[in-house]
């Protein structure tokens, strides 16, 4: 199956395993003008595959897609991307793409993660999974809980990301949404995170968090490629802090600390070669 040469898409994928094959993609095209989304609700594109192997039961438990469901759907190789797809969205999107990389997709693509940008403009939020934030910015919870009812189903979180997305682009900042490059770009300014995502520190600023939680994690070192750069990040700041109260200078180019240096790109484009690195590992399959 092909999709239409739609630049941008909002997708999801249900695997048969953990970091698995796909045996659900569904996708809704949509343009971005004037800082709104417009959704192409008609053009929705939804079909099971066979992953060719027995779906764990794990999995199955959560999506409720049974080997019988996808014996005679294609092969999960058989899914293509239209060659006009560059920007793709999604709840943590870096996993859906490793999900299309294991079925063959190998062109570039621009992920834009509403995870990210939710944990960063809605920091309020009880928890970051579509299913909270889908209920947390209702105005109508019973029409939610008629939909979550279905969650876990490709298509519906695709209908659940949309909404969210449109919320999202209602308090973006107007300059990060000029185009889709521009929030593509902000988007990944947004991967690194600010406050601890998870744990018995979650929700708290990174910098507040005690120094022995900080060390232990990065000595972890946690799956999250941007937590641990963030933690990195923040012991380069705190070593720079450190320096310039015991001397009231800046720095230099001393090679003690250079690697806060290397922590802090001055450019944007250095910026960007610098996130887009980081996402290139995100998106390394496991």
């Amino acid at each position: 199956m092909v999709i239409t040469n739609e630049t941008a898409i909002i997708l999801d994928t249900e695997t048969h395993a953990l970091e698995g094959r796909a045996i659900e993609i569904a996708y809704i095209p949509l343009a971005l003008a004037g800082g709104k989304a417009k959704i192409y609700l008609n053009s929705a594109f939804n079909q099971l595959y066979n992953p060719l192997e027995p779906i764990d039961i794990t999995a199955m438990a959560v999506h409720h897609i049974l080997d019988q469901d996808v014996c005679n759907q294609p092969a999960y190789t058989e899914f293509q991307l239209g060659e006009g797809a560059e920007y793709i969205i999604g709840h943590n999107i870096d996993y859906d793409i490793r999900v299309l990389k294991r079925g063959g997709i190998q062109q570039a693509l621009k992920p834009i993660c509403t995870l990210a940008l939710a944990r960063r403009y809605l920091p309020q939020a009880p928890a970051h999974s579509i299913s909270v934030l889908s209920y947390f910015l209702a105005k109508d919870k019973p029409r939610v809980r008629q939909a979550l009812k279905s969650a876990h189903s490709a298509i519906t979180d695709v209908q659940l990301t949309a909404s969210l997305f449109n919320h999202l682009l209602a308090i973006i900042p107007k300059e990060f949404k000029n185009s889709m490059q521009a929030l593509y770009e902000h988007s990944l300014h947004c991967r690194i995170p600010t406050r601890m995502p998870f744990g018995e520190h979650k929700g708290k600023k990174i910098e507040l968090v005690p120094d022995s939680y900080k060390q232990w994690l990065m000595k972890k070192r946690c799956d999250d490629v941007y937590l641990q750069f963030a933690l990195e990040l923040d012991e380069a700041s705190h070593a720079r802090r450190v320096f310039e109260n015991k001397y009231s200078i800046i720095p230099g180019t001393h090679s003690d600390y250079e690697f806060i240096g290397s922590r802090t790109p001055v450019s944007t484009n250095n910026q960007i070669d610098l996130f887009e690195r980081l996402l290139q590992k995100s998106l390394e399959l496991k």
